[in-house]
This record gives structure tokens, C-alpha cells and sequence, in this order.
């Protein structure tokens, strides 16, 4: 798709995840006459988003370096970038700075979440304050848009909701797996709460789950899952492990619009998800269990169906929608 200004998509991450899979996505659905990147030079994404750019630069994972700030403003400047888009909170920081020398910001959120902590509730502060260095704010579901708002991320008129993609033709026609194997795609980390999965298992040996991906959570969900649980690791074919499977399962605490998700749905494969933002802007309450409610979860199981995928989440309509901000 054409766009008339040189672009720069900024993301402090470019391993397995939906904000470096949304920023590939789209990517590659503009001319890359008028693409720019700065992201982290890692696996899956780093490579693949210098073959779809016309300039790369790499930065630090998930870090604010006062050098690498310094580098995207030359890198601007050399390169006549018009527009920065950042995709994430770290990302958001560079850009933000960035904007006083001259540059209309989009920020895409990918995630906002109440704070837990002191040092949470400081980079939220810090946040509210770059909200008036931005041009205008994306989020990719209402219950997203509702918690910015909330928490003086931005403001209303400057929020648009542009819900993430996928493109349906991968996931037509995908046979069912066996009735008794449930699955998850996930990173091993505290925030997905894959544990709650394991545990549960416990209590369901009529049952297989398998969770694909890995993360820092690796080696202890290995020490303590039941013999029903199978780790798979990092996988790329997507549509291959939904073939093994027929309910698709996540217990997250929260969620931007989550693609795994929508990628289940597309393929016809029966849900149960936590009752959570991002889940339950998908789906009903039929669909949802209660976080760390076993019983919730074990209740609906068993009794799991599929759901309607809605053309609204089809990619080519978010990279419309994309492009429409970018040229007002």
C-alpha cells in the first residue's frame, strides 16, 4: 500500500510477540520505498525487518540508552523521516522524546495494564507526561482504549481503536485435533500465567495440553507439570499446531487484542480463555472463566465451543485503517 512520507516504526522488541508480529505485519503491507525501522536485531523479527525496510537501526532490548536516543535522531534527520510510529511502552519513550525536533508521534500501545508496583506507577507517571508529545494514540481493543484513558495515557479525542489482523486464508480448512487435547501459544512468563494452566491439569488427567513457546518460566513449569502437559518450545507453523489440538486454552492477566486468540477463532477451534482485557473484547461471558477460579475453568471445559470470527479482525482492514491515520 502507498503512503506519502517516510515512516519510522520504532520497537523495542523484536522476539516472538504480538507488538513485533502487528509491526511486521505491517510493514509488509506498505512500500518499502517509505519504511524505516528501529527495533533489536534478534529472532524472529530482527532480520525480517530489515528485509522489509529501507533503513534499519538497531537498538538495545527493551532499554532507554541516552546514545541510542542521540542515534534516532541523526538516523532521522539522514533518512527525512516525516512521521514515528512506536508500537509498546519502551518504544514510546524514544518517540516521544523525539518529537520536540520535529516529527508527528503515533503511539500503538500494545498492552496497558494498572500498575503493581512503585516502579510501575513511576513509568506510568512518566507516561501521562509523553502523552502531550503525541499526535495521536492507537489501541487495538476498547477495553485497551478504556484503561489509557483511565490512567491519563491519553486523550480521548487524540485514542482511535484500530483492533490487530490476521489474514483468514491460513487458518481455513484446518482439521480438528483430538477431542481430549487443549493448547495454548504463550511465552513462559509470570504475566501469560501458564502456571494456572499446569495446575489445573492436575485436575483433568482425562486431558492433554501443550503449550507452545518458552520464556524465563521454562525449566520451573518443566519441574512441576503433571504427565498431561507437553512443552513444544518455540514453534513457526502456526496453523500446524492448531492441528493438534481442539480448544484453545490461556489463562493471561491481561491482553492487548491478542493474535493466538483470533488465530484460534479463524480455525474453528473451541475457546476457553481468562476473563481478561483483550479476551473479553473478542468474546462473551460463555467463553471466558474467571482468573484463578478452578472451578470456573473446570466447569466450562468440558463443555468448551467454538466461536464466530468477525471480518473486522481481517488484516487488510487494519492496515486501512493504519494508513488513514497516517495521512490525516
Amino acid at each position: 500500500m502507498r503512503i506519502n512520507k517516510n515512516i519510522l516504526y520504532i520497537s523495542a522488541r523484536s522476539d516472538t510477540g504480538g507488538g513485533p508480529k502487528h509491526l511486521y505485519d505491517l510493514v509488509t503491507h506498505i512500500e518499502t520505498s517509505h519504511v524505516y525501522i528501529a527495533a533489536p536485531l534478534e529472532e524472529p523479527y530482527g532480520k525480517l525487518f530489515i528485509k522489509n525496510s529501507k533503513g534499519f537501526l538497531k537498538l538495545p532490548h527493551r532499554k532507554f540508552q541516552v546514545n541510542t536516543f542521540f542515534k534516532l535522531l541523526i538516523f532521522c534527520k539522514e533518512n527525512n523521516i516525516n512521521t514515528i510510529h512506536s508500537h509498546g511502552r519502551g518504544a514510546g519513550i524514544y518517540s516521544r522524546l523525539l518529537s520536540p525536533f520535529g516529527f508527528d508521534v503515533i503511539h500503538t500501545f500494545h498492552g496497558v495494564h494498572r500498575p503493581k508496583n512503585l516502579k510501575e506507577r513511576i513509568i506510568i507517571f512518566i507516561e501521562s507526561i509523553l502523552k502531550f508529545f503525541t499526535k495521536k494514540f492507537i489501541s487495538v481493543s476498547d477495553s485497551e482504549m478504556k484503561n489509557a484513558i483511565n490512567l491519563n495515557l491519553a486523550n480521548e479525542r487524540d485514542l482511535v481503536v484500530i483492533p490487530n489482523g490476521i489474514n483468514t486464508s491460513k487458518f481455513k480448512n484446518i482439521p480438528l485435533g483430538p477431542s481430549n487435547t487443549i493448547g495454548t501459544i504463550s511465552r513462559l512468563d509470570p504475566h501469560k500465567n501458564n502456571l494456572e494452566l499446569v495446575q489445573f491439569m492436575e485436575e483433568l488427567p482425562h486431558l492433554k495440553l501443550l503449550i507452545a513457546g518458552d520464556g524465563e518460566e521454562w525449566e520451573y513449569l518443566n519441574s512441576i507439570a503433571p504427565k498431561n502437559v507437553e512443552f513444544l518450545g518455540k514453534i513457526e507453523d502456526i496453523p500446524k499446531f492448531l492441528e493438534r489440538i481442539s480448544i484453545f486454552v490461556s489463562a493471561s492477566k491481561g491482553e492487548g487484542l491478542p493474535y493466538s486468540l483470533l488465530e484460534a477463532i479463524s480455525s474453528n477451534r473451541k475457546v476457553l480463555v481468562s476473563n481478561v482485557t483483550g479476551h473479553k473484547d473478542l468474546l462473551t461471558q460463555d467463553y471466558l472463566y474467571e482468573l484463578g477460579n478452578k472451578s470456573s475453568f473446570l466447569n466450562k471445559i468440558n463443555n468448551a465451543r467454538s466461536a464466530q470470527f468477525q471480518n473486522k479482525y481481517e488484516i487488510k482492514n487494519c492496515i486501512l485503517e493504519t494508513v488513514k491515520v497516517y495521512n490525516e
